[in-house]
């Protein structure tokens, strides 16, 4: 069975290029212990590792510290004691300025609160990646939004009866693809399979030099269009601290790719009783389609006012010249997407927001790394398999 339905997938490979920020992440926080500063670069290690392997007397001196609960001094230890030769990092991470100061002034206080989400890794490479369910997602909700768009008569009354009603929302997307609730098992997004997209530093310049590590540790604030007038820079919010990947528009040296297999299953498509199935041209399009609007409504509604579009104009410049005839298209990815990136427009679109306790239907905040690249966007398209 599996010879014969291998022979039945259409392979290809998506190659992303990362021009902002872009954060995948695991819900979990990073221990402040298990990170030494070395160098200008924080190690994630193993805690225990170096303190079982102290020699006697820098062993009694931690173990006095612990007892004292010293834990600032044992922090500053420990970073002078580090030895990467004889402790080698699972992984090192670079800082931004900004996040730099903020770490310093952290490690000086016994309640260190600096809590910084982890992107994903590979557990034991240490390997950035983006999850390939990420991927899959984003392009779900772009077929799904230009689809219901699409819908008319009956189907578009019903739909729209089904977006406003809390306890139906759940048989929306069924009922777009034309199956009943709970047939997952024809679900068309069963035919398409994406593995998980490692993240490189893409490819050396010119010369041979190596591209920089995009990956770094920065501060993430959440700018809202209520804390500042038109044209004035509102004031940015609590900074959050995050490990992310670097996109090319943040650094001249950075050309920052994904790459990841995408796998069609025709047999699937063509014998699996799916329902609303689809091809990888219309995939491209539709989001490219989706996004791209969503780009648009971004730079209008938020990056204007804020006097950021200046910075990202090569973003809008060659995400508009993408051909999806030719396998091109824009995505947006990860944390920081925002609503209108998450779910299908309006009158369709019904959100709730725990914050404000009501429904809302568009957003009124970005994510910003360092107070100026929004998250996520992405360049991608669709390559040949390799052999």
């Amino acid at each position: 069975m599996t010879q014969t339905m291998n022979k039945h997938l259409v392979r290809m490979r998506l190659i992303g290029r990362i021009l902002c920020p872009l954060h995948a992440g695991t819900g979990e926080t990073l221990d402040p212990f298990s990170l030494v500063l070395h160098k200008g670069r924080l190690h994630r290690v193993d805690l225990e590792d170096i303190l079982t392997n102290l020699d006697p007397a820098k062993a009694r001196v931690a173990a006095d510290l612990i007892s004292d609960n010293k834990l600032v001094a044992l922090r500053q230890r420990l970073q002078e004691w580090y030895d990467p030769t004889r402790h080698p990092a699972r992984w090192t991470v670079g800082m931004s300025p900004a996040f730099a100061g903020q770490y310093q002034q952290a490690m000086a206080h016994d309640l260190n609160r600096l809590e910084i989400a982890a992107h994903r890794r590979h557990p034991v490479t240490g390997q950035p990646y983006i999850p390939g369910s990420t991927i899959k997602g984003a392009l779900r909700t772009a077929l799904v939004a230009q689809r219901a768009a699409a819908a008319h008569g009956s189907k578009h009354h019903e739909l729209m009866q089904m977006a406003a009603d809390k306890r139906r929302q759940g048989d929306f997307e069924p009922t777009l693809f034309g199956r009943k609730p709970g047939e997952m098992h024809r679900d068309p997004f069963r035919a398409l399979r994406i593995s998980d997209a490692v993240v490189t530093s893409g490819p050396p310049h010119p010369d041979g030099t190596p591209r920089p590590d995009p990956m770094i540790v920065g501060t993430v604030t959440v700018r809202s269009l209520s804390t500042g007038a038109v044209n004035q820079p509102p004031e940015p919010g609590i900074p959050m601290q995050y490990e992310y990947i670097r996109g090319e528009l943040m650094d001249q040296n950075l050309a920052t790719r994904f790459e990841c297999s995408v796998a069609f299953d025709e047999h699937a498509l063509k014998e699996g009783n799916l329902t609303g199935t689809f091809r990888p041209p219309e995939l491209a399009k539709t989001a490219h389609d989706f996004y791209l609007a969503n780009l648009h409504y971004e730079r209008e509604r938020f990056m204007t006012p804020w006097n950021l579009t200046g910075r990202l104009k090569r973003l809008y410049d060659e995400a508009a010249e993408l051909k999806p005839e030719k396998g091109q298209f824009l995505l947006r990815l990860g944390r920081f997407s925002h609503l209108e990136n998450l779910t299908v427009r309006p009158p369709l679109r019904h959100a709730y927001s725990p914050q404000k306790k009501s429904e809302i239907t568009e957003g009124s905040g970005r994510g910003l790394a360092e107070d100026a690249w929004p998250f996520g966007w992405v360049l991608c398209r669709f390559a040949a398999a390799k052999e």
